[in-house]
């Protein structure tokens, strides 16, 4: 496998969890549910997303070799907030016993923002350091 594809493998596999998790029937989305308690699944979609953004920053910066860049910030930003729009509009589109909800789709921005502003406080203390 080549370098510019191995730092994304863990991406590509939370990609296709994520996928699974939300096109799959409501009783898959239980399955993968390790919370019990109302509203729960708005904290495992912020965990997935906050996962998912980690994951492309950590490939972007093996790759690039920097995180500080207005390109870098535009992909690890823009990449997963579209691909949880497009699971939100397929899962609406797609499942019978699903639907699309904003809040869910709020716990995603949630995540890649916590995610992102994380990965910024750590590139910028590593530099300054």
């Amino acid at each position: 496998m080549n370098n510019t594809v191995k730092p994304f493998i863990f991406f590509l596999i939370l990609l296709i969890i994520i996928a699974y998790g939300s096109l799959g029937s409501d009783e898959t989305a239980k399955e993968f549910q390790p919370f019990r308690f109302g509203n729960s699944d708005k904290l495992m979609h912020g965990i997935m997303y906050f996962l998912l953004t980690l994951s492309l920053v950590y490939g972007m910066v093996k790759t690039t070799g920097l995180f500080h860049n207005w390109q870098v910030y535009v992909v690890v930003i823009a990449a997963p907030v579209a691909y949880g729009t497009i699971m939100e509009i397929l899962q609406y589109a797609l499942t019978p016993d699903r639907q699309a909800e904003l809040p869910d789709f709020f716990a995603n921005l949630t995540g890649v923002g916590l995610a992102f502003l994380l990965a910024f406080l750590y590139y910028s203390f590593k530099i300054s350091h």
